[in-house]
């Protein structure tokens, strides 16, 4: 998962604030909470129920993104969309990044140009929607992080390759689903 670490900093604040711990007993380290970045779909509220169209029963195509507030700093963004209820642990449905930092959302079904797709969870590369078993609703997350260097990652990149990055603006938006 992209960014429980971060994003669960980044839900504090709306702006990056920096704060002093110390790292050694004679040595101070600075840490930087990122900056908020607000996302949202005209498919769904945050927190609501992900339409069909978006999942395994329906056409299976990434919903639309809408995203705000992302820093002046930021050389890419990164998205990963993961199931917090797989059987198995988390789950990976989706994995972009070298978005472009002047992008503000996407269509459904598209992904911007200069982006990269991952391999998802299902083994393939690109977006795979959600398709839990029948029963309780599954909780997903969309991670937003903006980054301040550009990754150069190929297509095909495990989403592993985006955990440990340190964004400088970070935003996430929830969606549940179960199929009958």
């Amino acid at each position: 998962m992209l960014g429980a670490g971060c994003l669960a900093a980044a839900a504090c604040g709306t702006s990056a604030t920096t704060a002093t711990a110390p790292a050694t007993a004679t040595e101070p380290a600075t840490v930087t909470t990122p900056a908020t970045i607000r996302v949202s779909s005209p498919a769904f509220a945050t927190g609501g129920r992900i339409p069909v169209r978006y999942t395994c029963q329906g056409a299976d195509i990434s919903p639309p993104l809408r995203w705000t507030s992302v820093p002046s700093t930021t050389k890419e963004l990164a998205l990963e969309m993961i199931d917090l209820n797989a059987p198995g642990g988390t789950f990976a449905h989706w994995v972009l990044a070298g978005i472009p930092s002047a992008t503000h959302g996407m269509a459904a079904g598209r992904v911007p140009r200069g982006a990269v797709a991952g391999r998802n969870g299902f083994g393939k590369i690109g977006y795979g929607g959600p398709c839990p078993p029948a029963g309780k609703p599954h909780h997903y997350v969309i991670d937003l992080m903006a980054l301040p260097k550009r990754l150069k990652l190929s297509p095909g990149f495990a989403s592993g390759a985006l955990a440990g990055q340190r964004p400088v603006g970070a935003g996430v938006l929830r969606g549940i689903y179960s199929r009958g």
